[in-house]
């Protein structure tokens, strides 16, 4: 099948870029025998040197490959951007999928619109048009910058691209002052999370017993206590005793919160009870809510200190922390039972009287 005008146009164009490696003189002399071919001479000069039909190297996929060298921008893991060697502007820009013959993707487009910010950032044009064309069976998209005196496609100097190319891939110090302080911050938040306990997060000191709080019930690594600050009645954190959203709430703190979640359920027989998990000051938490009539999820509600401790009476659960760490005691004549209920008895020393000292000086004598 006969190529199109088209088709011929394009691929004298990629020829072209491909001499780019060769030396100067034999590139223009080159050139100046394929400018003189007919549409059918250079056609046939293209089928006769191989450079259309199957076992044909794309040259776009030869640069996505780096088999051709290119004066590259940016790449993603779908496309690699260049710069066009025979530009119509300064900036002149090629989006090459780095798949052959593939549609367009959104990827793509959206890969070229990020490109076409950097260009407008650096480079400053009046316009830029963004267009999608297939050269030699390879998509491709062209950023192409619009300064007003546009006039046709020339040759730009190796020079002239990889001054281009610097400021083009050179981050601005704005940008580059923000993008340090992101990595600053983000390794200080890494550091903090690493922490199995943080001194500047509210729910570790509660959890580790560093500052006051209205226990509810504990485990060995989750304590449960009111919040003071709650949106319904017996509003209740539990909070694993290790810092940072890093680690996952562990199964034994929603353990904790329905065992706590049944006992409101039998006490204060709430409508609803919701069990919610969320993050904190970076630390990982279980929020028990009861639901009652009135009880607005985006309202906190009063609650006075006696109120809070006077619904711990009702709602504590006992642990059994100190009694799993220690070891069993040794058996003894009374059970643990009688000891219970039996009250403890202190003996007190006797006391000397000066008659009972005189028996004994006599016994001595």
């Amino acid at each position: 099948m006969a190529l199109t005008s088209e088709q011929l146009k394009e691929a004298k164009e990629q020829l072209f870029k491909q001499l780019e490696s060769v030396e100067y003189d034999k590139r223009i002399a080159i050139k100046q025998q394929i400018e003189l071919m007919s549409d059918k001479e250079f056609e046939l000069f293209l089928k006769k040197n191989k450079l259309i039909g199957k076992n044909t190297q794309c040259i776009f996929c030869s640069i996505s490959q780096n088999k051709i060298p290119s004066f590259k921008i940016s790449q993603s893991n779908e496309n690699i951007a260049i710069l066009e060697i025979n530009p119509l502007s300064k900036g002149h820009w090629l989006i090459v999928p780095k798949s052959h013959s593939s549609p367009i993707s959104e990827e793509s487009l959206k890969f070229a619109q990020q490109t076409a910010n950097l260009i407008k950032e650096k480079l400053k044009p009046k316009e830029l048009k963004i267009s999608q064309t297939n050269i030699t069976g390879h998509n491709v998209i062209e950023l192409t910058p619009i300064y007003g005196n546009e006039t046709q496609r020339k040759q730009a100097s190796e020079q002239e691209l990889l001054e281009l190319q610097k400021i083009l891939t050179q981050k601005s110090e704005i940008k580059q002052n923000k993008e340090e302080k992101q990595t600053r911050q983000q390794t200080q938040k890494q550091q903090i999370q690493n922490k199995d306990f943080d001194e500047h997060c509210i729910y570790c000191l509660i959890s580790n017993k560093k500052m006051h709080s209205i226990k509810i019930a504990e485990n060995k690594d989750n304590l449960a206590v009111l919040d003071i600050n709650p949106v319904s009645k017996a509003h209740i954190l539990v909070l694993p005793k290790k810092h940072s959203e890093l680690y996952k709430i562990p199964s034994s703190a929603f353990t904790l919160a329905k065992k706590i979640a049944r006992k409101i359920k039998t006490k204060l027989k709430p409508l609803d009870i919701k069990i919610i998990s969320s993050t904190k000051n970076n630390h990982n938490l279980i929020e028990i809510i009861p639901i009652y009539q009135d009880t607005d999820l985006n309202k906190k509600i009063k609650a006075s200190e006696s109120e809070l401790l006077s619904l711990a009476k009702i709602l504590e659960i006992k642990d059994k922390i100190k009694a799993l760490k220690q070891p069993k005691a040794e058996p003894e004549t009374k059970s643990e039972q009688q000891k219970q209920t039996e009250p403890e008895i202190i003996e007190k020393p006797k006391q000397e009287t000066p008659s009972t000292l005189y028996k004994m000086k006599m016994r001595r004598a």
